[in-house]
């Protein structure tokens, strides 16, 4: 009896000294921290926190590619880790309950954001957004956002729906969209949904803007969108609920036709079409 009390003793040592404990579980792989955060709140806290996310994730680079297959629902991996190579996370995008054909409309840091139309036609997958998933391919866990840009039970116009995700700044991922204000034809807002809350809220005043929000990516904190006519980008603070704006290097001002536009490595990148040489635009 007393060697069981001094084994329990030890354990309950152990599991108080956070960094004793946090060691632990930097040891431990993907899913069974998952299950570990459902042993309590401390545990929970411990695991999501900032300083845990950039521990576990020091260096964080991509393992494969994941695009459009010939047929337009089904998707196509590669494998960019040879000595790892992992098996296709998916071919189909399938969630409970849904019969309707879904895209990816953006990745950000491991998770994907899934949208469906509502409507069988794959190629009609730019708007209206109907129903958003968040997936993460690694542990295969998702879940579904209430439908974006809906006031008082009327649906808007939505123009985007964006994820910001960063283990070094949150442990929780939100999502940007831009809808049509009821306040004006030519006016837009922001409603911004986090997983915290369950919730889309309205963020700001309704704004204008000629940006391009069909794509945005996310980068250094912010959402990004490009404004062809005023040759910027126009970017959303997601921390600070503010808009900026950043001006084109000179060699990109003019008349542009983007190829490419996203992050990589904590870079934003550009690529022009038809032009051979691809623009790494800013650092951090």
């Amino acid at each position: 009896m007393a060697v069981d009390i001094t084994i329990a003793t030890s354990a309950e040592i152990v599991v108080s000294i956070d960094d004793l404990l946090i060691q632990i579980l930097l040891r431990l792989p993907v899913k069974s921290l998952l299950r570990c955060k459902l042993v309590s709140k401390h545990w929970r806290s411990l695991i999501t926190s900032p300083l845990f996310c950039s521990l576990h994730h020091p260096d964080p680079h991509p393992v494969g590619l994941i695009y459009p297959g010939c047929k337009s629902s089904e998707f196509e991996y590669i494998n960019l880790d040879v000595k790892n190579p992992i098996n296709p996370p998916f071919r189909k995008l399938r969630f409970p309950g849904e019969s309707f054909p879904f895209w990816i409309q953006q990745s950000c840091n491991g998770l994907l954001l899934c949208c469906s139309s509502g409507t069988h036609d794959y190629m009609c997958k730019r708007y209206p957004v109907r129903r958003c998933y968040v997936y993460n391919p690694t542990t295969n866990c998702f879940f579904k956002l209430p439908r974006p840009g809906v006031v008082n039970d009327v649906p808007r116009i939505v123009l985007a729906v964006n994820l910001a995700f960063d283990h070094a700044k949150f442990p929780h991922y939100k999502v940007v969209c831009v809808r049509g204000s009821e306040f004006g034809c030519d006016l837009l807002q922001i409603e911004i949904y986090s997983a915290e809350s369950d919730v889309w809220r309205v963020s700001g005043k309704p704004f204008s803007d000629k940006a391009s929000f069909d794509f945005g990516v996310y980068w250094n904190g912010s959402i990004h969108w490009i404004n062809y006519l005023h040759n910027e980008l126009l970017y959303f603070d997601v921390d600070e609920e503010s808009f900026g704006n950043m001006s084109f290097p000179a060699r990109l001002r003019g008349r542009m036709n983007v190829g490419y536009f996203g992050e990589s490595r904590d870079c934003l990148h550009i690529l022009k079409k038809m032009l051979p040489k691809y623009h790494s635009m800013f650092t951090k």
